[in-house]
């Protein structure tokens, strides 16, 4: 099933948890089948990877605002065993298995899995978290709408909610659900509001660029001067040409321009791997102004290189696709007609670590020129 074509559900993650654990037929319908795919065996990645099966064992339930939940399926019978379960001990951490005589458990946290590039499967971003003990469903008393008393309840396994109680809260969060969807929508609005500000303001600088052309296309065509007034016209012309479309670099930025330009082997050997993060590309997607946000990868589009100031620019044999090149114009301005395999280095984009995490945050955009 093509991953836009998915069913989602507007349920908070909280939500997706207690429906998981007391009655989860009601999310089924819209779950599709998942297992972990056989080329993680075959290849050795590191990425785990899930594709479609239908006899497969996990869940994968898409919300609204495009984050994607991973469930066991085993949860409708009840019982699971981690210890003879590769696949399992990968998706989820568990809690209390080996001191427990029952083999029942409780979500406390579903995984999380984001789309792979190719739209063929999904990969893993975040383990969840099962609870083995003596836990078993908690039923819903008839008489009054509440959870039985237990020692999962003392304990604050799992939240004990009556019917009406949870109905409310479901109300509740819709209406916030509603309240953000409003507050999403005019910033939306505003944005495209400051499109139209824009073209306004290049309409303007067109005009007054036109304007200050006609001059010297006057001067040039009633021009009676010597061979060699012409000839200083032209150069007087070229120069302004040249300042125009001259760089502002300092000169670390000078060399490194120079050998990436030359020689990107010497910069590869010196360089770590990152590409944008998918809660970043995320968030461009829904019109979030918000800077670039990259991580380290094994196979990562980009090389960033430097100690005390940081330099990014893409690695060398970059492939220009749908999907690479919204992040490659995110990071770069580009000059030349159309983008080509071939191109150089004007000047390099300039990060910043986030924090002491092993993320980076984009300060500064570079120039890419296509040849």
């Amino acid at each position: 099933m093509p991953i836009n074509n998915l069913e989602k559900v507007d349920f908070s993650e909280q939500e997706l948890i207690i429906l998981y654990n007391y009655i989860p037929r009601l999310i089924e319908k819209t779950a599709i089948l998942v297992n972990l795919s056989p080329n993680y065996y075959t290849n050795g990645t590191q990425e785990t990877l899930l594709t479609e099966d239908n006899r497969g064992n996990y869940w994968i339930i898409a919300t609204d605002n495009d984050i994607y939940w991973l469930f066991p399926i085993t949860k409708l019978n009840g019982k699971i065993n981690p210890s003879v379960n590769e696949a399992f001990n990968l998706l989820f951490q568990n809690h209390n298995y080996n001191n427990s005589d029952t083999r029942e458990f409780i979500l406390k946290k579903p995984a999380q899995v984001y789309p792979a590039r190719n739209a063929e499967g999904w990969i893993l971003t975040q383990p969840g978290l099962i609870e083995f003990g003596n836990l078993p469903l908690l039923p819903i008393a008839a008489s009054n709408g509440k959870v039985n008393n237990s020692a999962v309840v003392q304990k604050n396994l799992i939240q004990s909610v009556s019917q009406d109680e949870f109905t409310d809260y479901t109300n509740k969060t819709d209406s916030e659900i509603h309240q953000l969807k409003s507050q999403i929508q005019q910033l939306i609005e505003q944005r495209e509001k400051f499109k139209l500000e824009i073209q306004e303001i290049q309409n303007k600088y067109s005009e007054l660029e036109n304007k200050i052309k006609l001059p010297v296309q006057e001067l040039t065509q009633n021009s009676h001067q010597t061979e060699n007034n012409q000839q200083e016209i032209i150069s007087n012309q070229q120069q302004a040409v040249n300042t125009a479309n001259s760089l502002t670099v300092t000169p670390e930025e000078l060399h490194i321009v120079e050998t990436y330009n030359s020689n990107p082997v010497v910069i590869s050997q010196q360089a770590r791997q990152v590409s944008e993060t998918s809660s970043s590309i995320q968030n461009r997607s829904q019109g979030i102004n918000e800077a670039v946000v990259l991580e380290r990868q094994n196979q990562g589009l980009y090389w960033l290189f430097g100690r005390d100031t940081l330099y990014l620019m893409p690695k060398r044999g970059f492939s220009f696709s749908r999907s690479t090149i919204d992040t490659f114009r995110a990071l770069f301005q580009i000059r030349g007609s159309r983008v080509t395999s071939r191109f150089k280095l004007l000047k390099p984009a300039k990060v910043v670590m986030i924090g002491s995490s092993q993320t980076w945050q984009l300060t500064e955009k570079g120039i890419i020129e296509f040849e």
